[in-house]
């Protein structure tokens, strides 16, 4: 039986919901350590806004009204979390959609355009150390509801090593038709991670990718 030399667990996720012309929204996060099979090591892996983890967040957070156009800053990154003591490499997948939004609950609407909803993403296309999935720029990957992105650094063992941020903010097109009146926007960030050890193993048994690892730095991603 081949043994399996992984450390791998969707253990972090933010969940943003703002109203177009509205003022809700709101984060949550859930999260805890993974157990390796073979050693004592943990992978505690955890979400991070403006300095503030996912996972102690409590509440309801009430953003001013979105309008079209105007941009709201939202740092996100991955951080090691309390109980990590290894370090890892980690993807983040962003989805975003629209809907409507009430009292802390969310329907999503499937006939409206995700495209609307703009990232600001802090990929190496644009400088950055996020390398986007399946290649192609930003722009290109707008149009999907769910971007994936490979932080191309191993994150430190160490509790609190951290990522670069990966979100910056969004924004909703200007050019929005009445049909987007009230309706909610929400962004949903989740993330995971493997073990550096075997790294490019463990990413093809729970990812379904192969990495090209170079001197530590993920340089590509292939299906």
């Amino acid at each position: 039986m081949k043994r399996k030399l992984l450390l791998m667990g969707i253990t972090a996720a933010m969940l943003l919901t703002t109203i177009i012309g509205g003022s809700l929204a709101f984060f949550q996060a859930d999260g805890k350590p993974v157990q390796n099979q073979l050693s004592t090591k943990k992978l505690d892996i955890d979400l991070q806004e403006d300095g503030t983890r996912m996972k102690e967040a409590e509440g309801e957070i009430v953003e001013e009204h979105l309008m079209p156009g105007v941009s709201v800053e939202k740092h996100v990154r991955v951080i090691n979390g309390d109980s990590g003591d290894t370090s890892f490499y980690t993807r983040v997948r962003i989805t975003r959609c629209w809907g409507e939004g009430s009292g802390g609950q969310f329907s999503k609407d499937y006939t409206l355009d995700p495209s609307l909803i703009l990232l600001d993403l802090n990929t190496t296309e644009q400088g950055g150390s996020w390398l986007l999935a399946d290649g192609g720029s930003v722009e290109e990957q707008q149009g999907r509801e769910t971007i994936t992105l490979y932080y191309t650094k191993a994150v430190g063992g160490d509790s609190g090593s951290a990522t670069d941020e990966v979100l910056r903010g969004f924004s909703v097109a200007p050019e929005l038709t009445n049909a987007y009146a009230d309706k909610a926007v929400q962004i949903f960030v989740e993330a995971d991670g493997v073990q550096t050890l075997h790294a490019e193993d463990a990413a093809l048994s729970e990812w379904g990718v192969q990495l090209q690892i170079e001197n530590g730095t993920i340089t590509a991603v292939w299906n």
